[in-house]
């Protein structure tokens, strides 16, 4: 189904949040750029023909960008400084914050990760919350088109922003095929447990590595290695882990990298408190690794019944599914694998851009 007047043009896309963002939200941006092929982009203020090459452009380039985003973040957070310019036709925006600096109309398309800001502030820096939820409240007045990652974001944004929306539909995100071809040597001499996401309070770090550490794993030499940039509890963490014996945290790593390490954990770690989708956990099974994830959560819903679900407030039943993940018969890891993926086969990227495409009114991809 297409947006109200999809043939509306010209189309810009808001990739603010990419000037920061260089995981999961950057990636669907570019994607959504390459499918949709918009009139313009727009960074903050600066409105370009075309996305910004950030992988390409060196470290500088990326420092730049992250500049950017504290002015943008900066303004967003109050309410005396000035809209941003907008396209006469729609704007698709990959994260809602930036509605909130924006005249929204009937015809735009908001893209939903998570209400997590609003309804755990706690996991949050002082104040995001409230700027989240200002951005939803504009949404729920102005009543665009709302796209969602998953089924429990679209009950959590509904439940606290109801209102008559033209569309309010759930597009779940995707595997990246490069991650499934990791290395054919591994990356760690040791066998090892991976855990990957930016170090964010939310994300249940500090518990995990108690739970690994309760595990006994290290003692049978076996690693506890994250991947994933620094987030808002790095600064009391990093210190901890290198007191913890045998675990591990490697910062941002590219595909390849990562990749390897796929290919070659005997897990992956995924406890996470609060998700709007949780990418790792649909990345894992697709890389033939085993998934432990937290029960009751975007995370169940995404591995189906067939992943190992923890209790993520428990070091005990975390400690022991670390343990039983590691002992587990090769026979009965691979059947939860292979029920994993065919519950993960509506997450392809196939129906991303092809579910995109209706909903933007873009023309199918010639064979």
């Amino acid at each position: 189904m297409s947006v109200p007047d999809s043939a509306a043009r010209p189309l810009m896309i808001d990739l603010t949040m990419s000037l920061a963002n260089r995981t999961a939200v950057y990636d669907i941006g570019e994607k959504l750029c390459e499918l949709a092929h918009p009139d313009s982009v727009r960074y903050w203020r600066v409105r370009l023909d075309k996305p910004i090459a950030f992988g390409a452009g060196g470290s500088a380039l990326s420092v730049a960008g992250k500049a950017m985003a504290r002015g943008a973040f900066w303004e967003t957070a109050r309410q005396w400084t000035p809209a941003w310019p907008r396209t006469k036709g729609r704007v698709l925006f990959v994260d809602p914050i930036f509605c909130l600096k924006t005249r929204l109309d009937a015809n735009d398309v908001v893209l939903c990760h998570d209400v997590a800001p609003v309804s755990h502030p706690e996991f949050y820096d002082p104040g995001a919350g409230d700027v989240y939820a200002a951005a939803y409240r504009r949404i729920q007045a102005a009543r665009p088109n709302i796209i969602f990652v998953s089924e429990h974001t679209k009950r959590s944004f509904l439940e606290l922003f109801p209102a008559d929306y033209p569309l309010a539909e759930v597009i779940p995100l995707y595997f990246k095929p490069t991650l499934a071809n990791g290395s054919a040597s591994s990356p760690r001499e040791k066998p090892f447990i991976l855990m990957v996401g930016a170090m964010d309070r939310r994300k249940n770090f500090r518990a995990a590595i108690e739970a690994f550490a309760r595990s006994g794993l290290a003692d049978q030499g076996v690693e506890l290695v994250m991947a994933g940039p620094r987030g808002n509890e790095s600064a009391e963490l990093l210190p901890v882990i290198g007191n913890v014996p045998g675990v591990m945290h490697l910062g941002y790593l590219g595909n390849d990298e990562l990749a390897a390490l796929y290919a070659h954990a005997r897990a992956l770690f995924f406890p996470s408190l609060l998700e709007g989708f949780g990418v790792p956990a649909l990345e894992a099974p697709q890389a033939n690794l085993l998934p432990i994830v937290s029960r009751g959560t975007v995370l169940e819903e995404v591995v189906g019944p067939d992943g190992v679900l923890v209790d993520p407030h428990s070091l005990d039943d975390m400690a022991q599914a670390l343990r039983a993940v590691i002992a587990m018969p090769d026979d009965e890891k691979q059947r939860r694998l292979a029920a994993i993926r065919a519950h993960q086969s509506q997450f392809s990227m196939a129906n991303f851009r092809a579910r995109w495409r209706s909903i933007l009114g873009v023309e199918a991809e010639s064979a």
